[in-house]
């Protein structure tokens, strides 16, 4: 994905969010 080189930071954001939210539904 293209979009991620350019912000970063969103794209590290996004996913920290889904690997929580993935966490969340293991428990």
């Amino acid at each position: 994905l293209s979009y991620t080189d350019s912000k970063p930071q969103a794209h590290i954001e996004k996913t920290m969010a889904a690997v929580r939210a993935w966490k969340a539904r293991q428990r």
